[in-house]
């Protein structure tokens, strides 16, 4: 990354740290363009997803959509794990928004394969897997949906997050009972009880 590119980019993170989205996008948007003359293919990788990221933030998901495009293409062509799977994690929640849940599921599972083998990623591990619960619930395949939010809890079980482990078993009964498993569903409830009696 040249010091000029750097500079930009600088100015960017500084104008959206102070509430200036038009600026950073401004500055996001030079810093890409001068990544993308220099030939910086990996400069130009994570310069394209921040600006997709800032997009999404800002509520233009059609944009942010196409970023993401391109920077997992990148990011997959540079064999960069943890960009691609975020590139496919946050596209694939744009995509399910637009209920496009075929592509959105296909998202997800490929962000979930990039996911293998890394480190310390459980936050976005969770998010893609109640991502593809999600999917999976508007889309009728509640197996799926029911072992990804399995997962989910296992995992927030271990790290001890009360907050979403209420969420997901809230979630693990609406799935059981839309599967006719009312007893399954009740045994949910309960356990989520027991996270919050005073709620309950």
């Amino acid at each position: 990354m040249s010091s000029e590119a750097d500079v930009l980019y600088r100015r960017a993170v500084e104008a959206q740290e102070g509430g200036k989205p038009a600026e950073a996008e401004r500055w996001h948007r030079a810093c890409l363009d001068l990544r993308q003359r220099e030939g910086d293919e990996a400069g130009v990788s994570r310069s394209t997803h921040v600006l997709a990221l800032l997009l999404h933030g800002l509520g233009r998901e059609s944009e942010a959509a196409e970023f993401y495009r391109a920077s997992l293409a990148l990011f997959e062509r540079l064999d960069q794990a943890v960009g691609t799977a975020d590139a496919a994690y946050q596209l694939g929640d744009i995509l399910a928004g637009k209920a496009e849940y075929p592509e959105a599921e296909a998202m997800f599972r490929r962000s979930l394969s990039a996911q293998e083998g890394l480190e310390d990623n459980e936050d976005l591990l969770v998010q893609t897997l109640f991502g593809l619960a999600r999917v999976g619930q508007k889309s009728g395949k509640l197996e799926m949906a029911q072992a990804c939010l399995t997962r989910c809890l296992s995992i927030e079980e271990s790290r001890g997050l009360m907050e979403n482990q209420v969420e997901i078993l809230l979630r693990l009964s609406q799935v059981a009972t839309d599967r006719g498993r009312r007893e399954e569903a009740e045994e949910y409830m309960v356990r989520l009880r027991r996270l919050r009696p005073a709620d309950m």
